[in-house]
């Protein structure tokens, strides 16, 4: 989901401020038959070597193209499709720097791997019957190559991690009854009762989280071949599980919220770099933590109440409702009763520069006169029953409200005053809203920058286009 600041990105545009970073790497022409609803466009890159590989599939046929770490294309392959009940590809592995990737179908029952031989310049295909009838799937992910998707019991207390290695999937099953999970009312609830009424976000590392994705109160990250899972529904601490992928061991952590007598404070968290961002709300305070994960006294607080300016901020207090350019909150007082009405979270995001820009705030809905009709329902009334319902239709909605400011700060959660910096996904963002040849986009970061494929369809190419992020002078 793109940062909410991609709403504003226009203005600096209308100011005549130069996109950067915008650089075609390659064009390779490419003929896909009519019938653009299944196409299918994929990347992977091999960790190892780091060498590209593109996937770009019509009805009949499957384009297979490799760059080197330079992203020149050194071959091209193209196979028949597989059968079309595959309409769409999971994830990917290496093995000995050939690339696999894993075909399934929707709702996932099935997988079909498809294995590259690149110097013989073949592919072959096998069937697994992966996922049990009383399992839901949670996720997939590539970690050093190797590939793997979470699945979560509808009957016990487990997660089962399936990974693909020397030539076959191996399952591990994760027993989780021996920790005690509490949903927002502070009742105890199975692990698997609480993720089906929570379902888990799982947050790509490298991308910008817009905050429909930071207000989740379940999230999933992958850092340092471990998984961690943190649970922010109580309002006592954010509950951590750390899956280490070697051994496949669980731990639990527990990291304190800022203690409030104030009853309605709410809590969220976001991990970035083996450090847990928390944010805590009322309708009168905020504060904002930043502690190591492995050094519990390695703690910074930043810290406002009403009265207040929140000094700690680069941008100002914004309101946006639907797909309108956001507007500024002048009053803190009217900020403070609109965020703590609101589905509370946090994004953080690493520029290039190492600093940290994170975003503060929360989604509700409202009429089209502008009150709040549902926003306190979603923050309060679903802490109150210990659910947390899927919010992605409200924030795509005409009527939902995004209030947020930013700040940024760096690895030692210093507060920064710097130049603007402006993101890659924003560059990206405005290309695709003003490209109308453009069909079947990916984003992948690669090297320090990021790259969007996509496929013109006016000119019949695959492209490779570079985006970085940049600084306003």
């Amino acid at each position: 989901m793109k940062n909410i600041a991609c709403l504003f990105m226009f203005v600096f545009v209308g100011f005549g401020f130069r996109l950067s970073g915008q650089t075609v790497l390659s064009a390779t022409a490419v003929e896909l038959k009519k019938g653009k609803d299944q196409y299918v466009s994929f990347n992977a890159v091999n960790e190892r070597n780091n060498e590209v590989f593109a996937l770009l599939s019509d009805k009949e046929s499957v384009h297979f193209l490799r760059y080197n770490s330079a992203l020149f294309l050194r071959d091209t392959l193209t196979v028949a499709r597989p059968d079309k009940s595959y309409t769409f590809i999971l994830g990917y592995a290496f093995e000995d720097d050939n690339p696999i990737v894993f075909w399934s179908d929707d709702p996932i029952k099935k997988i079909l791997e498809v294995s590259f031989d690149v110097k013989n310049k073949k592919s072959t295909s096998r069937q697994h019957e992966l996922f049990s009838g009383d399992e839901h799937f949670v996720c997939s992910f590539t970690e050093r190559n190797i590939f793997y998707a979470i699945t979560a019991s509808k009957n016990a207390q487990n997660l089962t991690v399936h990974y693909y290695g020397s030539g076959r999937f191996i399952s591990k099953t994760i027993d989780l009854s021996a920790f005690e999970f509490l949903n927002a009312n502070n009742a105890k609830v199975p692990f698997n009762d609480l993720i089906t009424e929570n379902p888990i976000e799982k947050i790509e590392p490298k991308n910008v989280s817009g905050l429909v994705s930071g207000i989740q109160k379940i999230k999933l990250y992958v850092e340092n071949n471990q998984v961690f899972i943190t649970n922010d529904l109580n309002h006592v601490a954010t509950q951590m599980l750390r899956i280490d992928l070697g051994s496949f061991a669980v731990t639990e952590q527990n990291f304190p919220h800022q203690t409030s007598e104030d009853s309605s404070r709410l809590h969220n968290s976001f991990l970035k770099n083996q450090r847990l961002y928390q944010l805590a709300v009322s309708d009168q305070k905020l504060s904002l933590a930043s502690r190591s994960i492995d050094n519990t006294s390695d703690i910074k607080i930043f810290s406002s109440a009403e009265k207040d300016t929140i000094s700690f901020r680069n941008s100002p207090f914004f309101s946006a409702t639907g797909t309108q350019r956001p507007t500024v909150i002048k009053s803190l007082k009217k900020f403070f009763r609109k965020l703590s009405s609101s589905r509370t979270g946090i994004t953080v995001y690493e520029y290039n520069s190492g600093h940290l820009l994170i975003t503060v705030g929360g989604l509700r809905e409202t009429n089209t006169t502008g009150s709040v009709i549902a926003g306190i329902a979603l923050s309060v009334g679903t802490i109150a029953t210990g659910t947390d319902a899927d919010v992605t239709d409200l924030f795509d909605s005409d009527t939902a409200e995004t209030v947020y400011f930013e700040t940024v700060v760096d690895d030692q959660f210093n507060h920064m005053i710097a130049a603007d910096e402006l993101l890659a996904d924003d560059f990206i963002s405005q290309f695709l809203n003003e490209s109308e040849d453009v069909i079947v986009p990916n984003v992948f970061y690669y090297r320090g920058f990021y790259v969007l494929s996509y496929y013109d369809k006016r000119a019949k190419q695959y492209v490779l286009r570079k985006f970085e992020d940049a600084t306003m002078n």
